[in-house]
């Protein structure tokens, strides 16, 4: 597995990765506008000769900080460690851009979701009732200090 930029001929199968996932759907515009565009990262996670797609990321570096918008992995290719790969390679683009904290948002309902970041050191700060619909659902904001530089030193 590799883990690439998007391409703007990536589009279609983003979307339908997207849909596979259960994620919010989002327009075709608002995904092409992400490819190739300072302040987003968005990339995938591909195999087989790097042509079949099974997972993505997309970040926002927000001044200091780095919003994960999104992670998605195809439903056949889940516990296999990509979306930890993905996880990681978003957290390194953050740091890269010389983030010192990552947020994110999750569904309070989705415990699968949840325990998957507080594996990985991601702690709850609050919570926005009913944020999402279609399910209605709370949002849980998440955040985690960042390594600022390779030396490891951490991020307060």
């Amino acid at each position: 597995m590799r883990i690439l930029p998007a391409r703007v001929d990536d589009i279609e199968g983003i979307i339908a990765l997207n849909d596979r996932a259960g994620l919010e759907p989002w327009s075709r515009r608002s995904w092409q506008s992400y490819i190739d565009s300072d302040p987003w990262d968005l990339e995938l996670a591909r195999v087989g000769l790097e042509t079949v797609m099974v997972g993505f990321f997309l970040g926002l570096q927000s001044g200091p900080d780095y919003e994960l918008l999104k992670i998605g992995v195809e439903e056949g290719s889940r516990r296999k460690g990509i979306g930890t790969a993905l996880l990681n390679r978003s957290l390194e683009r953050a740091v890269l851009r010389g983030c010192s904290q990552c947020f994110l948002e999750v569904r309070a309902e989705d415990e699968g979701a949840v325990s998957f970041y507080r594996r990985n050191r991601f702690e709850i700060r609050y919570r926005r009732p009913a944020y999402y619909r279609n399910p209605v659902d709370d949002a849980l904001v998440l955040n985690r200090g960042l390594i600022e530089s390779m030396g490891g030193e951490r991020a307060e």
